[in-house]
């Protein structure tokens, strides 16, 4: 998923984020919690959007053509619901590409050896902040 997310980021020239959403309370009833979680996260989801388990206490959300502000407004809007649960929730943000790059024509099928627009220099990744 992420390496089709990816490349039809570097294709459009947009952004891509991924949001680590994880369980901060005991362990006990993580299976459980961690379906709710999920669930509450699929109900707040585009079309476009893909989530699922990460691990047995993190769930992921890969929200195509959003940049790093975008991402962090969904994760509160989760926590908030989450903590309305009495969940205590942290998430951590990873976004692809910039706002400068967001802005560039994107890539030809020519542009590489690949085709389909696959850069030939990495671009980083931007870490957005953790909140507990």
């Amino acid at each position: 998923m992420l390496e089709r997310e990816r490349a039809r980021a570097d294709r459009s020239g947009y952004e891509l984020s991924l949001i680590l959403i994880g369980l901060d309370e005991k362990p006990s009833k993580t299976s459980a919690d961690l379906t709710k979680l999920i669930e509450v996260i699929e109900r707040r989801c585009r079309i476009t959007d893909d989530t699922g388990p990460f691990d047995s206490r993190t769930a992921f959300v890969l929200l195509p053509d959003t940049a790093a502000s975008g991402a962090r407004h969904f994760a509160e809007s989760i926590k908030a619901v989450m903590h309305r649960h009495r969940f205590k929730v942290s998430y951590a943000i990873y976004s692809y590409g910039s706002a400068d790059q967001s802005k560039r024509k994107p890539p030809r099928d020519d542009d590489s050896d690949q085709g389909g627009g696959h850069r030939t220099s990495p671009t980083p990744v931007v870490v957005a902040r953790r909140s507990a």
